[in-house]
């Protein structure tokens, strides 16, 4: 066995799904010091690529700043705070996409104003218990029948602890009836969303199934524009069509620099690497000068029952007007609709029925 990684002596530890958030702030006020700089990752708990950039940085000396001592490097000029979120620690603990739904379709008024909602229950029951799986409070009196979405993610029934962590005295199986108001990624919304709120420089850190190239999700917008263009990566993606993900969020708040960047192929060394150099441009405020080609999403096709390709897609591949692309069992052949042709974006590896099987990108005019 190799030794153990050995980190700076900052107050920070790694990232981990027992250690899901940083805060940190300047520890002086300065003109120059406005940006509150939100970074997420593993919003998506199989895209660990923001997780193993942030550790890497962490151990590579990057974040040495936030130690504060004498000897410690400067703290950028222009950052205020610096947040750091690991969006979805249940799914990143058992590296899966989600637990219960997709917490980058989640971020919806009324999905977070349920899960602050949830929140506030919680917190007001300090002599009840908590489940686990939703954070929803359960009363001490027995409940009638299992919780149904424990139970199908294979977490024993009556998994609930009172808030100081111990056991509820509750009879296993016959306790946790809340839990099926929401799941656990609903219940992570409204701090998900608070988080994002907060920021005036934002960015999600993904990465994909498929080996692709990085790119970068943003809203229409000059503003929003201009800020996905700092970032590594040499495709931009407009984006109006997708509802709930934490970029739409972001900029329906207020918060106009908001992106996602997609970093490559999950887990890879190059993934890694464009996370590594995202988090960068975040915290120094530095900009890489690069080419992109910039396309707009005109709609994605979903992952429906017998799904399956009709050829080897490749990220970005250009497919001409009535290209065969793929079949499934509703609508048999699934063609390119795009009078000029497309580039597919974001070919799913993994199909999971009800998620995008890609999208479609046309040139941005």
């Amino acid at each position: 066995m190799g030794e153990a990684p050995i980190f700076p002596s900052t107050t920070l530890l790694p990232l981990s799904e027992h250690n899901t958030v940083w805060e940190l702030a300047a520890p002086y006020a300065s003109a120059s010091q406005t940006e509150r700089v939100v970074i997420t990752v593993a919003i998506h708990g199989n895209e660990p690529c923001g997780v193993l950039a942030t550790n890497e940085l962490l151990k590579e000396g990057f974040f040495a700043f936030a130690a504060g001592g004498p000897d410690s490097p400067p703290w950028p000029a222009h950052l205020k705070s610096l947040t750091i979120l690991l969006g979805n620690p249940q799914a990143f603990q058992t590296n899966v996409r989600f637990i219960d739904s997709n917490l980058n379709r989640d971020l919806t008024a009324p999905i977070v104003a349920a899960s602050q909602a949830a929140a506030k229950v919680a917190a007001s029951n300090p002599f009840g218990s908590i489940c686990h799986h939703c954070l929803a409070a359960v009363p001490l009196e027995p409940r009638t029948g299992p919780c149904r979405k424990l139970s199908a993610n294979g977490i024993p029934d009556g998994n609930v602890r009172q808030l100081d962590g111990s056991r509820s005295v509750h009879n296993p199986g016959n306790n946790a009836g809340a839990c099926t108001k929401l799941g656990v990624e609903k219940s992570r919304a409204a701090l998900v969303a608070a988080a994002i709120g907060g920021a005036t420089l934002y960015v999600d850190i993904h990465s994909s199934s498929a080996a692709a190239p990085a790119f970068v999700f943003h809203t229409p917008g000059a503003v929003t524009e201009a800020h996905a263009a700092t970032f590594p990566a040499p495709y931009l993606i407009e984006d109006t069509t997708l509802v709930g993900t934490t970029f739409s969020w972001a900029v329906e708040r207020g918060v106009a620099r908001a992106a996602l960047v997609e970093c490559g192929q999950h887990s890879s060394r190059a993934a890694i690497d464009i996370a590594k150099r995202t988090i960068v441009r975040m915290v120094t405020g530095e900009v890489e000068a690069l080419d992109r080609v910039h396309l707009v999403n005109a709609g994605s096709v979903p992952v429906r029952r017998g799904f399956r390709y009709a050829q080897d897609v490749q990220a970005f591949q250009r497919v001409a007007h009535g290209e065969l692309i793929g079949y499934d069992d509703v609508d048999g052949e699934i063609r390119c609709p795009q009078p000029s042709g497309a580039c597919i974006v974001m070919p799913t590896k993994l199909p999971v029925e009800g998620e995008e099987a890609w999208m479609w990108g046309i040139e941005k005019c």
